[in-house]
């Protein structure tokens, strides 16, 4: 698998969001957080926008998914006492027009709204230096074109009929 097909990635990516919009990461050793904030520079290198569960309520969370519609909004370090919060932006995101990203521990309980996904990228199948090394914010700056154009997600059916016009 390459990094891009990551689901992590693919929920960070500055697109609109797609359904629900709202993601659950499985992170008990609390190691995604680094990963979280160099995954934040595909929408933005300067703003921040990735905050641990303790630093937050849940209605500024709320307020936050009604800015933009691109930049995906992460809560991390969740426990299983943020579960009322993770109920409350779960409800939210359906009719927010953000992404959320949410990362914790395993027992936090998670509504139906709220997908969980999993991810490769803390494993040792990536190389930290090589995430580090990684030019998140040309990337994303080449998926929005790239949406923009109607070009992203890339099909097997896009590719080979651009294989075939060439």
């Amino acid at each position: 698998m390459q990094m891009i097909d990551d689901p992590l990635v693919r929920a960070m990516m500055p697109i609109p969001k797609q359904g629900a919009g709202a993601f659950y990461v499985d992170d008990p050793e609390g190691r995604l957080v680094e990963i979280l904030i160099l995954l934040s520079k595909l929408s933005s290198p300067i703003l921040r926008v990735v905050n641990p569960a303790w630093a937050i309520r849940a209605d500024h969370v709320i307020n936050e998914l009604q800015n933009t519609n691109i930049q995906p909004f992460v809560v991390s370090e969740l426990t299983a006492k943020d579960s009322p919060m993770v109920n409350t932006i779960g409800q939210a995101c359906t009719y927010a027009p953000r992404t959320v990203v949410l990362a914790g521990q395993p027992d936090v309980v998670v509504p139906p709204s709220v997908k969980r996904i999993t991810t490769e990228l803390d494993t040792e199948k990536f190389d930290y230096q090589t995430l580090l090394a990684t030019p998140w914010e040309a990337l994303g700056a080449t998926v929005v074109k790239k949406w923009m154009r109607k070009e992203w997600p890339p099909t097997e059916a896009r590719s080979g009929r651009k294989a075939a016009h060439r």
